[in-house]
């Protein structure tokens, strides 16, 4: 997945550093403030950056573009390779087919920043949480979050979860 981030980039803007610029230029006409990219595919890189904030105005504007929403929304994909043979790849977001109204966003990881998933919830309540390390937290979580729902049906207008590692500051 990051080599075709590379060479989209690279076709994009004829070279990875000019696609960062771009992004970065993007980034400041969005007004994501505590944004700076260093590579268009998200790994970890010193100055490399975002917030909780930013990340919601990027993925509340991408879930404007239809086919984005389409896509990041599946709960499987199906690859038919050119020798006819079928692979499915459900999607890393376990939210999707769990939690009602979820409808997608991004899963991801590095090192650095852990297990992280930024994702839309068509319903009116938000609940941090702290990332989705097993299936069986993802069930957990998925519980809470309907029960969550089930209390405040009245609001209908979109909210983003936003799930992260739990970093905790060790005392010395």
């Amino acid at each position: 997945a990051n080599d075709a981030c590379l060479a989209l980039a690279e076709h994009a803007a004829g070279s990875v550093a000019d696609f960062v610029s771009r992004m970065n230029e993007k980034a400041q006409a969005m007004k994501l403030t505590a944004t700076t990219f260093q590579n268009p595919c998200g790994l970890d890189e010193p100055g490399h950056l975002s917030s909780v904030h930013d990340l919601q105005i990027l993925a509340s504007r991408a879930m404007q573009q239809p086919e984005f929403a389409r896509v990041v929304g599946l709960p499987e994909v199906e690859i038919r390779t050119l020798a006819g043979r079928t692979i499915r790849k459900p999607s890393g977001n376990l939210l999707l087919g769990r939690v009602p109204g979820a409808v997608g966003v991004k899963t991801g990881f590095t090192s650095r920043a852990g297990k992280c998933l930024a994702a839309l919830v068509r319903r009116g309540v938000t609940l941090p949480k702290r990332g989705l390390p097993s299936r069986a937290r993802a069930d957990k979580d998925g519980a809470r979050q309907g029960a969550a729902f089930s209390l405040n049906r009245l609001e209908t207008r979109f909210r983003l979860v936003l799930c992260g590692p739990s970093r905790r500051r060790r005392r010395r």
